[in-house]
């Protein structure tokens, strides 16, 4: 019986996520891997993106339009962009997209929901990513979708935290913005 709890004590347990355990296999080095905690930081990001750009301030208080600009680095850019590449509006700088910000007209009736965020390291301190997104008009009922679309964007880490260097929203084709 010793022998036998004495081989159940001694059991390695792997704790990489699922796609540090995948690159692991494949022979890929970790080296410019992200933590998870990393990753969970990333996705704060997004859900901070959209709550201040929903205008809503119960958990995230002070100014919508600031706390959207400041999920941005101070040089950040934000590109909006037609199917077909046309550009409808690119600025950079936080107080540029600030000043964005109080142009929008749909802030208080609109709700963004996102999906498929996928988040592709470069380095420690960079990541690619991107992910679905829908806007939908919550003014009206049913709340019929007003956008629609896919986000590029790079994110780096900054004193520690995780920010939009770039981001560009590309309409899609039958998207009612488009």
């Amino acid at each position: 019986m010793h022998a036998f709890l004495a081989a159940c004590t001694d059991v390695s347990v792997d704790v990489r996520s699922p796609y540090q355990f995948q690159r692991a296999s494949q022979g890929m080095q970790d080296q410019n891997m992200i933590s998870d905690g990393d990753r969970l930081d990333i996705y704060e990001l997004l859900a901070r993106h959209f709550y201040a750009l929903d205008g809503l301030n119960q958990i995230v208080t002070g100014s919508a339009a600031r706390n959207w600009a400041e999920t941005f680095t101070v040089n950040g850019s934000f590109r909006l962009e037609r199917s077909d590449k046309t550009t409808v509006v690119e600025l950079s700088g936080r107080d540029n997209l600030e000043q964005l910000f109080s142009k929008f007209t749909d802030i208080e009736t609109t709700r963004h929901w996102t999906n498929g965020l996928i988040i592709q390291p470069v380095s420690d301190v960079l990541v690619k990513a991107g992910c679905y997104i829908i806007a939908l008009d919550i003014g009206k009922n049913p709340s019929p979708t007003i956008r629609s679309g896919t986000y590029s964007d790079t994110i780096t880490k900054v004193d520690g935290k995780w920010l939009y260097d770039h981001r560009c929203l590309t309409l899609d084709p039958a998207s009612p913005a488009g």
